[in-house]
This record gives C-alpha cells, sequence and structure tokens, in this order.
C-alpha cells in the first residue's frame, strides 16, 4: 500500500486526469490488517490515495452485508456491482454504476463479480448474497451505463473466459479492467472494434498503467501503458505508513 501510494502520487504529479481503480478481492485477504479490521483499514487507504472506484470479488463478500454497508458509507468513492443482489430480497446491493466527469467527459464505470450463484449467510446475518449471471442480469445495467455514458469502463472480476465474451457480445464498451485470474496482462484488444483488456496480477504486487487518447466525441483512439511492478524503486509513502501505523495492536 504505501509503495503503491507513492506511485499514484508520480503519476498524479506528472499526468492530469488519472483515475484509480481495483477490480475485486481488495477489502479482506491482501494485508494482515485487512482481516483484522473487517476492511476498514483498506477503505481508509484507498480513501488516502483517491481512488476513483472499485468492485468487490466474491472473497470481499465474506465480510456479509452488514460490515459491507459500512465499508461502503466509509469509502469517498463508489463501490459498484451490477450482479451481486440480495438473495432474500433478489435487489441489487449496491449501484450497478457510477458516472464520472473528467476533462469534460461523461465516463461510466460498471462493476461486475464471479457469478457463484448463492453465498452462505454470514454468522449473525438475517440476509445472504447471490451473485447473479452477469450477461443475462447485468446486461439492462450496461445498456444503461452506454447510454449515459461517453465512455464505459467495466471493473471485472469474472475471469478471462467471461471478460472474452463480455467484449464479444456487448457493443461499445471501450475498457474491461480485467481481475480474479491473477494474470499480468499488457493493454491489448482482441479486436479493431472491441474494449482495451488489462490485468495486473494479484495481492497489490503490480499496478497497472492505462493510457488513454480520446477524441471529441469520448471514442478511445490510441491506447498503451503496462504492468508496473512495485519494487523499491518506489519508496514508502509516509502519510500511508502512517495511517497503516494507526491500525497496528
Amino acid at each position: 500500500m504505501a509503495r503503491r501510494a507513492t506511485f499514484i502520487k508520480q503519476v498524479r504529479g506528472s499526468a492530469e486526469n488519472v483515475l484509480a481503480l481495483d477490480s475485486g478481492n481488495v477489502l479482506v485477504g491482501v494485508h494482515g490488517l485487512s482481516e483484522q479490521t473487517q476492511g476498514e483499514v483498506i477503505i481508509d487507504a484507498l480513501n488516502l490515495m483517491g481512488y476513483t472506484a472499485i468492485t468487490l470479488g466474491a472473497n470481499d463478500l465474506r465480510l456479509g452485508p452488514t460490515v459491507l454497508r459500512e465499508r461502503m458509507a466509509q469509502a469517498e468513492f463508489p463501490i459498484v456491482s451490477a450482479n451481486i443482489t440480495i438473495a432474500e430480497t433478489g435487489k441489487l446491493f449496491a449501484d450497478p454504476y457510477a458516472i464520472v466527469e473528467i476533462a469534460g467527459h461523461r465516463l461510466g464505470i460498471i462493476g461486475f463479480t464471479e457469478p457463484v450463484g448463492q453465498l452462505p449467510a454470514v454468522t449473525g446475518e438475517s440476509e445472504s448474497f447471490t451473485i447473479q449471471e452477469p450477461l443475462e442480469f447485468g446486461l439492462p445495467y450496461l445498456q444503461a451505463a452506454l447510454q449515459e455514458a461517453d465512455i464505459v469502463i467495466v471493473l471485472s472480476h469474472l475471469g478471462q473466459a467471461l471478460d472474452e465474451a463480455l467484449a464479444k457480445q456487448v457493443a461499445g464498451l471501450d475498457v474491461i479492467i480485467a481481475g480474479r485470474d491473477g494474470m499480468v496482462l499488457n493493454p491489448a484488444r482482441y479486436d479493431s472494434t472491441g474494449p482495451v483488456i488489462a490485468q495486473a496480477g494479484t495481492q497489490g504486487q503490480l499496478v497497472g498503467q492505462l493510457e488513454l487518447a480520446l477524441d471529441a466525441r469520448g471514442q478511445v483512439v490510441a491506447f498503451g501503458g503496462k504492468p508496473v511492478l512495485l519494487t523499491d524503486a518506489y519508496a514508502y509513502d509516509p502519510e500511508m505508513l502512517a495511517l497503516l501505523d494507526r491500525y497496528r495492536p
């Protein structure tokens, strides 16, 4: 986290219109303190780094609806998911997407989680989660985001096969920030009209840097970037170290 904070500060110091995004499973299991604080320290860290939006992975749902609602209230950024529902009501657990304005363009950021069906209720909870099929349940929300936004970015914790299916079946997507598989993928398109897909490994060891050039209509006309390994070339950010220290026993 402390090296990531340094990297993000450096990027923001040298470029405008910077987004910070995460494709899920960031709240638990990444850092020892995340388990102890039920993700509270992670949200504080993401707030400090000025994150734009994140989605949820199935591991995050182990916190249960009550704690996750607390984390969503704590976050200074949207936590989006278009296919996680409360099993008992069928209602979406989170907003399916968020609209962010940057450089005069409206960005739609939508989240998807791997469809594993209904999860067992967390001890003491009266509600449980169901993760729906993204290409069926989530399609209306994708279409709504495409209508409202100039650019649509998918935060995907689906895995490579479903990412590719999404790219092929839904016209108009611009970017898929992939997760779940732990793969390292340089930004690339599978065909000339499809979205740019990128992935930066797992456990926060790398940060994916994706650069987009847009025309006046918000169309992606060029892209570049690469996964960046957070080596000791990036010093520990003192603000982040101080934040983490506040949570240590």
